[in-house]
């Protein structure tokens, strides 16, 4: 799939003008910001302030358990991989079908994260499966407190010379994954709505050849996301003339600066559909399966 032919993007007359200068101050802006409230929030906020996690935090399984009790584990593991088979599949007939040029595209991009998602929580998946494998031999007991003891040998898994180190792996793990899944959660909407709504109906074929807890702050990593896919493109076309991968990315145009706006401005409403998409599914869940249920009420 081949983008739109652009004027000499390595001429200097095509970035020192005011199109350019308006676009930069919003991708600029976008990217402190995003990184401003990552920074605040993440690092000092849940991390700095106990230590990296806390046992609470180790022995939370929100991200292997299903939130329906008769659902075990296993099945949410078999649709992880499934998805990851057939994403890293996918992936890998494009590369070489059509080279690397395919991660030219936000839409790619946004494909090999969903991937790796996928692989990540397959993997975290076989460790809840093995975990609940342990407990019903009674290799493990799961006290209310949340503490879990290993019967062997008697000692507690939660306890004992190397804790902190442990509080602060599982906290690191649970926070990357959760960082891939709100990434992702803006950036498929996003990818979604601008092919389909964009560029879809109104560009014809030959302008455009086709040859878990969801806390509002982390939009952050949509953002800064896109941001650096856009400082990509700008640094790349800098160095190489060559075509634009979506059309709006184009400088060129007195409308630019509408442009990069208006799809900066599409992250909030792209986010906030996936955020209600997810406070749908948990409230239609604990309705409907009330003594089932076992998410966030």
């Amino acid at each position: 799939m081949l983008g739109l032919v652009a004027a000499d993007t390595t001429a200097l007359s095509y970035w020192f003008n005011w199109r350019f200068f308006l676009c930069a101050i919003w991708i600029l802006f976008c990217f402190g910001m995003s990184s401003f409230f990552i920074w605040k929030e993440e690092c000092f906020d849940n991390f700095k302030s106990n230590g990296g996690g806390t046992q609470q935090d180790t022995c939370n399984d929100d991200e292997w358990r299903p939130i329906l009790k008769q659902v075990h584990p296993f099945w949410l593991l078999a649709f992880r991989v499934t998805a990851f088979c057939f994403l890293l599949t996918t992936l890998i007939v494009k590369v070489l079908i059509n080279g690397g040029t395919i991660f030219f595209y936000y839409t790619q991009w946004t494909f090999t994260l969903l991937t790796l998602y996928f692989g990540f929580g397959s993997l975290l998946s076989i460790y809840g499966c093995h975990r609940c494998h342990k407990i019903s031999r009674g290799s493990i007991i799961v006290h209310h407190n949340g503490v879990a003891e290993d019967q062997r040998n008697s000692i507690p898994l939660t306890n004992g010379r190397n804790t902190q180190e442990k509080f602060q792996a599982s906290a690191v793990i649970r926070y990357l994954f959760q960082v891939l899944f709100q990434t992702i959660a803006g950036a498929v909407v996003l990818t979604d709505l601008v092919y389909w709504g964009v560029i879809f109906p109104f560009l014809t074929l030959e302008e455009y050849k086709l040859n878990l807890q969801f806390p509002w702050f982390r939009i952050s990593y949509f953002i800064l996301w896109t941001s650096i896919f856009v400082i990509f493109q700008w640094i790349l076309h800098a160095s190489v003339s060559i075509w634009w991968p979506y059309p709006f990315l184009e400088l060129s145009s007195p409308f630019a600066p509408l442009w990069y706006l208006l799809v900066g401005l599409a992250h909030f409403p792209c986010y906030c559909i996936f955020a209600l998409v997810m406070k749908l599914k948990h409230f239609l869940l604990s309705k409907w399966f009330a003594h089932s249920y076992q998410g966030l009420r």
